[in-house]
């Protein structure tokens, strides 16, 4: 990669006149605060303008949703052995951080209720079948 891909934006922050070359350190972490706080500014100004067309689904709303999706996901053994809780809990964050509207659990709901649809669909197809080949997901890390 070139400097040109890695730079968007360039800044100044003047050293101070009487600034000694033992200091060079200190100038650098004031000029890393200084724009630290310019671009949290500059990033607070544009968030307060945006505002949401519909607010977050309440917290039961949401929690049920996640009841679904993880019981969708290990009924495709999405989420499976030891790293189901954690990858779990990940998902949580992930949605959560996010903020779903309604409309965003709802389509989420949809998806659990699919994933589960095809999950016993596909025990049903499989049931005369060695059934110890479908007992992994076909995917491994």
């Amino acid at each position: 990669m070139s400097k040109q891909n890695l730079v968007r934006h360039a800044a100044a922050v003047p050293q101070a006149a009487h600034a000694e070359p033992d200091y060079r350190a200190l100038n650098l972490a004031q000029s890393v605060v200084i724009m630290t706080y310019l671009v949290r500014t500059a990033w607070l100004e544009r968030s307060v303008g945006e505002q949401r067309a519909e607010p977050p689904a309440p917290f039961e709303s949401q929690e049920r949703m996640f009841a679904s999706l993880q019981s969708a996901l290990e009924a495709v053994h999405f989420l499976y052995g030891q790293s189901a809780a954690t990858l779990m809990h990940s998902i949580r964050h992930l949605i959560g951080r996010a903020g779903p509207t309604q409309t965003e659990v709802d389509i989420l709901l949809g998806l659990a209720r699919q994933l589960r649809w095809f999950a016993e669909k596909d025990a049903i197809d499989h049931s005369g079948s060695d059934s110890s080949k479908h007992s992994k997901p076909a995917c491994s890390k």
